[in-house]
């Protein structure tokens, strides 16, 4: 009995034996699968591409429609009201078609030093961000100069009044003539914001390539001119801007 015993633990012993002999041959046998290719880097054409809209994006130009922008409570009232308006002593003028009168002014001369002061450099010294030196096509969030808020928050209403005066093509005739009018009264007024005034003007005829809104804008800064002075430090470099 012990040796039957004996003789089916061998049996089974060499069994399993060969089933390991087995599968280590097939291990041996089998062809190792080949590797997998390490992924390439992206080449810089493909970088681009890839980036590309998002650096389109990016350098998107942020245009307004210029026609949705708000306009103060008091010049709305007038709009409302301009069909009925008329000049106030439109009834007691009279064209004159006699010869125009010719006056001799006296040639005026321009500052030695006036190439010192481009407006670039005002720019530079005084705007709050130099990007902002360039034709907006979307309002402003702050003032370009540094004043107190109560006068940044008045700014950046007017400049949405220059943005709809310079390039709202509904904006003519006698609501032309209201927006121009309401534009050099605040000057007068306020002699604080003066100099952010002027400085939309010239930011807004800068780089500007439409005739008509430039136009506008030229109209717009010689009324300025015309009705109260630029301060002190801003005059040489507006001087040098108009000429």
């Amino acid at each position: 009995m012990g040796a039957l015993v004996t003789h089916t633990w061998t049996v089974e012993q060499d069994q399993l034996q060969n089933e390991r002999r087995k599968k280590a041959t097939v291990l041996q046998v089998a062809p190792t699968p080949p590797a997998s290719p390490a992924p390439l880097a992206p080449s810089a054409e493909e970088l681009v591409e890839s980036n590309a809209p998002e650096v389109a994006e990016i350098e998107k130009p942020i245009v307004t429609d210029v026609t949705h922008l708000e306009i103060p409570a008091d010049l709305a009232l007038v709009f409302a009201n301009i069909q009925g308006w008329s000049l106030a002593h439109g009834a007691s003028v009279q064209e004159n078609k006699g010869d125009m009168i010719k006056h001799d002014y006296a040639t005026s001369k321009l500052p030695d030093d006036i190439n010192d002061f481009p407006f670039s450099k005002f720019v530079q010294d005084h705007f709050q961000s130099e990007q902002q030196w360039r034709m907006l096509r979307a309002p402003l969030r702050n003032s370009l100069l540094h004043i107190k808020y109560s006068d940044s928050v008045m700014a950046i209403g007017l400049f949405q009044l220059v943005m709809r005066f310079m390039d709202d093509e509904s904006i003519t005739g006698a609501k032309e003539f209201a927006v121009g009018n309401y534009l050099v009264q605040m000057g007068i007024f306020k002699p604080e914001l003066r100099e952010e005034m002027y400085c939309h003007l010239c930011n807004q005829t800068w780089g500007n390539y439409s005739d008509a809104s430039n136009e506008r804008g030229w109209l717009l800064l010689a009324l300025f001119l015309c009705c109260f002075a630029p301060s002190s430090r801003l005059y040489k470099h507006l001087l040098k801007y108009v000429f």
